[in-house]
């Protein structure tokens, strides 16, 4: 046999693989939505009122820590921008400077 054709079936038997694994991650999704669905049909109000608590703490804490990315990335936009603004005087005194010597001449 080749190497191509060797090559070929491994292939073949890598995406069988994956295609299995895919099926089972989706059964798993599906049977932890049904365990998830269970579960909240026999919890009381306030057990719900607590889960849907937890969770909205959690996506909470996800928005303050998308929040204090933001304010970096801000904040280092910020310090790019006064770096730039300073060249840019620097650029113009250079500039200002070089017109009088110019004009001197």
């Amino acid at each position: 046999m080749s190497i191509s054709k060797a090559l070929e079936k491994k292939k073949k038997l890598l995406a069988n693989a994956h295609n299995q694994i895919d099926q089972l991650r989706a059964g798993m999704a599906m049977k932890r939505a049904e365990m998830g669905i269970d579960l909240i049909d026999q919890m009381t109000p306030e057990e719900k009122l607590q889960e849907e608590i937890g969770q909205l703490n959690e996506e909470f804490s996800q928005q303050e820590n998308n929040i204090e990315a933001h304010s970096a990335e801000v904040q280092g936009q910020e310090s790019f921008i006064s770096k730039c603004q300073g060249y840019f005087s620097s650029l113009k005194i250079e500039r200002d400077e070089l017109q009088e010597t110019r004009k001197k001449l």
